[in-house]
C-alpha cells in the first residue's frame, strides 16, 4: 500500500499479483469492502491478453485508463492495481 496526499485529498494505492480475472475481482471487492467510505475506487488489471479498467465516476479515460497504460508500459502481467481517494469529508480506514 502507498499513500499520497494532494490538495486535501488522500490517495491510497494497492498493487497485487493475481493469477486470473476471478482473483482480480476478488482483490478489488476486498479492497472496496475495507475502504467503504472512499469516494472513488479506480482499478486496472491485466491477465495475459485480458485488460480491464474502471474510472470510478471520474471523467472517462482519466483514471483507470492511465493506470492500465502504466501497467502496459512496464510490460507487467498478472497484476491488479487499485486506487482509492478520500477527501477530508470522507473518512477511510487504512490498513
Amino acid at each position: 500500500m502507498t499513500e499520497l496526499i494532494v490538495k486535501k485529498s488522500r490517495f491510497i494505492a494497492y498493487a497485487s499479483s493475481i493469477a486470473d480475472e476471478i482473483e482480480a475481482k476478488a482483490v478489488i471487492d476486498a479492497i472496496e469492502k475495507e475502504h467503504k467510505r472512499c469516494s472513488h475506487v479506480v482499478f486496472a488489471y491485466r491477465v495475459g491478453q485480458l485488460e480491464k479498467y474502471d474510472d470510478a465516476s471520474e471523467p472517462s479515460g482519466t483514471a483507470g485508463l492511465p493506470t492500465l497504460s502504466a501497467i502496459k508500459r512496464r510490460e507487467l502481467d498478472l497484476v491488479n492495481i487499485c486506487f482509492h481517494e478520500k477527501t477530508q469529508a470522507a473518512i477511510c480506514s487504512v490498513a
